[in-house]
């Protein structure tokens, strides 16, 4: 007897007894132990010319983050940005919940100031103060449990000063020339040159 797996990421794959690792094999019965998500999945039973229905096997788990949403997002004072928490998740259906912390306080965000579609939640922010700025921290939960380990978005301010502006004046042969060299807001610095008559 075999056992035929077609999860996504094990196209056709024969499964054997292996109890080390969670596979155990036992006449027509089939037990895994520690699944993942990866093992989600159609399961059928093989015996020489005769093979069984498929079984889907459908992994369900906690919410995580979604690995390519936005860790740290720049804004200036009176700019709206969009903060966003996605998370990947089976069941799709969550619940999100909000926290704000800067260095003066640490505050639940309540969910009337946030909006979900599915898997994502938004919110939409302008900071008017210093104390604005900090750190955004998502949780979502579904009927499996509450996510491990939170979505964190920190908001920074974006630098619109000349701090760190270095003004170099050198002149030779009736020729001044100028060089300014500061810093755009990824802090990457680049240099303007002038002539001065």
């Amino acid at each position: 007897m075999s056992l035929k797996v077609n999860p996504p990421t094990f196209p056709d794959e024969i499964l054997k007894d292996d109890p080390e690792h969670g596979i155990v094999l036992n006449n027509f019965t089939l037990q895994l132990k520690n699944v993942s998500k990866e093992a989600s999945g159609n399961y059928s039973c093989a015996k020489e010319d005769w093979e069984s229905s498929p079984y889907d096997l459908d992994v369900l788990y906690v919410p995580a983050c979604s690995p390519d949403q936005p860790r740290v997002i720049r804004a200036a004072k009176n700019e709206t940005v969009n903060i966003t928490c996605e998370v990947d998740s089976n069941p799709l259906e969550v619940m999100f919940q909000w926290m704000f912390n800067n260095s003066a306080t640490a505050l639940d965000i309540h969910p009337s100031h946030f909006f979900q579609l599915g898997t994502v939640s938004l919110i939409v922010y302008t900071p008017l103060a210093d104390l604005d700025y900090g750190t955004f921290q998502c949780l979502a939960y579904n009927r499996v449990g509450r996510q491990r380990e939170p979505c964190i978005v920190d908001l920074v301010p974006t630098d619109t000063s000349d701090t760190g502006t270095v003004e170099i004046m050198y002149t030779y042969d009736n020729l001044s020339q100028k060089t300014k060299t500061i810093s755009d807001n990824e802090w990457k610095p680049f240099t303007i040159n002038y002539d001065v008559l």
